[in-house]
């Protein structure tokens, strides 16, 4: 065998150190990447959650307000003034109203029309949904309101340090499921409408 001084190369050995080098750092560079994305999945699913369990509560707390008479907690059933309802509602619009005399019946407004719906928010167990479901003038109409929901509970008249609220007091308590943690969500509102 011919061996020729001065001659420039690598060896089998340092080709197979620096081989292993680069595949342990591919190794780890690969690892942070699908730990980065599995924390990326992880937050954005708490964002969908955090999103869906706020904007839920924000509906139905604002539109249990506006309730009227609330028929029932569970599922939550109240009785809500159709918001497109006419201004003078039982009155006539054109003849004078004496104070006092001003008609507050929501039942029949100066058309004869009845400008209470019924609203009724319900969990699906099975598809672990709440729904709300509006009926107005004999339609219905059925939105879903929050996904993933482990629990709902609406109390009325709850008692808070020691201390009873009054029949309009309401706490609405929303649960729901976030990978292996279940998220709890509280909201207490007064129901001007319902009477004390």
């Amino acid at each position: 065998m011919n061996h020729r001084r001065g001659q420039k190369g690598f060896t089998l050995i340092e080709i197979m150190i620096v081989l292993l080098l680069t595949g342990i750092i591919l190794f780890m560079v690969s690892r942070l990447t699908s730990e980065t994305f599995k924390s990326l999945r992880f937050l954005q699913e708490k964002s969908q959650t955090l999103q869906s369990a706020t904007l839920g509560l924000e509906r139905l707390t604002s539109e249990l307000r506006e309730a009227v008479r609330v028929n029932g907690v569970s599922p939550l059933n109240f009785d809500k003034i159709n918001p497109a309802a006419p201004v003078c509602l039982g009155n006539d619009p054109n003849a004078p109203n004496p104070v006092g005399t001003w008609v507050r019946d929501y039942s029949n407004d100066a058309n004869g029309d009845n400008q209470i719906g019924v609203v009724e928010y319900r969990r699906d167990v099975a598809q672990q949904i709440l729904t709300r479901t509006a009926t107005l003038n004999g339609r219905t109409m059925t939105t879903e309101v929050a996904v993933n929901v482990n629990d709902f509970v609406v109390q009325r008249g709850p008692t808070l340090g020691g201390n009873t609220t009054g029949r309009n007091v309401f706490q609405v308590t929303l649960t729901l499921q976030e990978q292996r943690r279940a998220v709890t969500f509280v909201s207490l509102l007064t129901v001007p409408g319902e009477q004390i």
